[in-house]
Formats: structure tokens, sequence, C-alpha cells
């Protein structure tokens, strides 16, 4: 069983009746690796990537399988959000941090 085409969304699940091999194809400039961003499911996938910047998902006997990609902004995203959240809480603790010591 074959299937090559576009993906519209960047969520893919593929469901089968008896396990089968699943090999996917992620094209250059998206990735599947960040697990806070992209999933794979399940996790007994290996991600190898090729010579063309593309990366290959391969499951070797799964019954369904799932793929969420992202594009490489995203990771960036995600960097700037959680430094955000960071600089939020150590403003936030300071000042509790001060007022502990100068009661001590």
């Amino acid at each position: 069983m074959r299937y090559n085409g576009p993906i519209v969304q960047n969520h893919m699940v593929v469901s089968f009746s008896e396990p089968y091999r699943v090999v996917v194809n992620v094209p250059p400039g998206l990735d599947v690796r960040n697990r806070f961003i992209g999933a794979i499911s399940p996790p007994d996938a290996t991600v190898s990537e090729q010579k063309d910047g593309s990366l290959l998902v391969t499951w070797n006997a799964t019954r369904s399988a799932e793929l969420r990609f992202y594009p490489p902004e995203r990771e960036n995203w995600l960097a700037w959000f959680g430094q955000f959240w960071i600089i939020v809480a150590i403003v936030l603790i300071l000042p509790f941090l001060l007022s502990r010591r100068k009661g001590s």
C-alpha cells in the first residue's frame, strides 16, 4: 500500500487493520523532533535525516501512526515564549526573595 501526495495540515494520522511498515518522508523545511511542538506516535519510530535535508520517519510494524510536523519558525516562537515566562517568573519571585532577606 502506498500513498504519495500533499498533506494540507500539519498533522497526519494513519490506521491499518494489520501491522505494516510505515515510512513517511517529511520534506526539507519541516521537522518533527521537538517533542513540545511536534509529535511522533507510537514513539518507537526511527527518525533519520537525509542528505537533501528531509526527514525519514519509520515504524517497523504498527497498526497506526501519528505525525505532527512544524516549520522552523515554531521553534523560535517556543524559545521566545519560554524566555518570556522565565523573565515573568523572576520578576514575580524577586520581590518575595528580597523581602524575605530584609526580614532576617
